[in-house]
Order: structure tokens, then C-alpha cells, then sequence
């Protein structure tokens, strides 16, 4: 079996400039991440090495137009043309602002894929990416996947995972939140992506008294349910170092539910 880490999620933001600003204003410590094609990004990076990626549009001229594909189906029509992780990388932009999507850290992605899931869920092909720092060092990681977005996309990386996730004064915020408590996932079938999820991580399915099915990666715990509160993909429980749970404010986080928990709270 390989291993397996909570890597990140991504949450889809109109205008990353403003985002940062918002997610600053809840007291996160927000790292500029780094630009693609057509998108560029920003970091929260917890101390237990997962981070919330905040995913934007660059503000150039093929913005509007990338927009309009999006909303008149072209990016899905290209996306189907796909057989790669690609096909699931273009439909970020056809999502609404917020959750959209989460993904697992691996030492092996095709070891995973091919020895552990059901031969009936078709494999995306990985793809390798990097990203040049500002300090010269390149980053390598490979991403891969299935079409089953129930389940997440996975990550490996080819170089050392603190080349692309940047630890030390980043890890440390003004609302004192530390690691991943739990990760709540609205998926459309959440007995079945439990079940699959299950076969992968190796771990067992319990039920719990809100009928979530629930499982643990490391020392957070995953809930599949239809029932869940996520509004989007997901929705997040972080450990902060506070005396009370909080719900930050839904209307800078995009929508996305992000629960601050007392560390010492259960």
C-alpha cells in the first residue's frame, strides 16, 4: 500500500488579490503561491504540512474569454477530449466560486491507481508540473487521478515536499489555527466513494450518529455524506489554539464553511 497524506484543497476565488486580502482579515497567514497558463494561486499552510489553495483566473485579456468557454460548455467539450488529469484540471473553471475540489499526497500515484481501485473507474493519466521559486529552486510534482470526482486528485512529488510547500513562519497565524481536524465531503454517491476510499487508504468505514461515513488519513479524519455541510466540495474543521469553536465568516471564505475547533475540544 502506498502512503497516503491529506495534501491540500482548492478553493476557486473570482479575484485572488481580493482573496488573500479576505482570508488575511480572518487572521490566516497567506503565502503567494505561483502562476500557470492561465491561473495563478496563494497558500494557507497548516503545520501538519496540508494547505488551502485559493485558485484564480490571472487578470489578463483571455480571462473574459476563458469565462465565456467555461459558462457555453467549450471547456467541458475539451475537457472529454482529454485522457490525462487535464480532464479534470479544465472543469475547475466551470465550477462556482468556492469549494471545488481536494487532493490526497502519494510516494506512488500509478502503484495507487492501478493495485488498489476497482478496474471499473476509468485512470487519468498523470502529468508531470513544476514551478520555478522566486529563489531559483524548481519544484517537480506529479498530479494524477480517476473520473470519479467523489474522489480526490493525488499528488507526488519528485522533489522535496518542503520545495513546494514553503513550512517554517508560513505555518504560523494570527487566529492560531494549526493543523486539519476533519475534511467534510459532499459527494454524490457517498457510499460508494466511501467504499472506494476505503480500498485505497486502507482504512476502515465507521457511521457515526450524523450518518456520516467516516474514516481517518493520518491524524485527520474524512467524512463522506450527502448530508454533509459543505457548501461546494467540502467543507473544513481546523485546530486552533481558541477556547470556543467558531464559524468563520461564510462571505470571505466564498461560501466555503471553515470551522475553527479548540484543540482540546474532544
Amino acid at each position: 500500500m502506498s502512503s497516503l497524506a491529506l495534501d491540500h484543497v482548492v478553493i476557486y476565488v473570482p479575484s485572488l488579490e481580493q482573496a488573500v486580502e479576505q482570508f488575511t482579515e480572518l487572521g490566516f497567514t497567506v503565502h503567494l503561491g505561483g502562476e500557470h497558463d492561465h491561473t495563478q494561486n496563494a497558500l494557507i499552510i497548516l503545520s501538519d504540512q496540508f494547505y488551502i489553495e485559493l485558485l484564480s483566473l490571472k487578470a489578463t485579456w483571455r480571462r473574459p474569454l476563458l469565462l465565456l468557454a467555461a459558462r457555453c460548455g467549450l471547456i467541458d467539450l475539451i475537457a472529454n477530449t482529454k485522457s490525462d488529469i487535464s480532464w479534470r484540471l479544465l472543469r475547475w473553471i466551470t465550477q462556482p466560486y468556492g469549494a471545488i475540489d481536494w487532493c490526497l499526497r502519494t510516494d506512488n500515484i500509478d502503484k495507487l491507481l492501478n493495485d488498489f481501485l476497482p478496474v471499473d473507474i476509468p485512470r487519468l493519466k498523470s502529468l508531470r508540473y513544476q514551478r520555478r521559486r522566486k529563489d531559483g529552486e524548481i519544484a517537480v510534482w506529479t498530479l494524477g487521478g480517476v473520473k470519479n470526482v467523489d474522489l480526490p486528485y493525488f499528488i507526488e512529488d519528485k522533489t522535496p515536499i518542503a520545495c513546494r510547500i514553503p513550512l517554517g513562519s508560513h505555518t504560523n497565524h494570527v487566529n492560531g489555527v494549526s493543523s486539519l481536524r476533519s475534511l467534510n465531503l459532499a459527494a454524490k454517491d457517498s457510499l460508494q466513494a466511501a467504499c472506494y476510499f476505503s480500498v485505497l487508504s486502507g482504512s476502515s468505514i465507521k457511521e457515526n450518529k450524523e450518518d456520516y461515513l467516516q474514516m481517518s488519513v493520518g491524524d485527520a479524519i474524512i467524512d463522506f455524506s450527502k448530508r454533509t455541510k459543505a457548501v461546494g466540495a467540502f467543507s473544513l474543521d481546523i485546530n486552533y489554539n481558541g477556547h470556543e469553536p467558531v464559524i468563520l465568516d461564510a462571505r470571505k471564505t466564498y461560501g466555503v464553511r471553515i470551522r475553527l475547533v479548540p484543540i482540546n475540544n474532544g
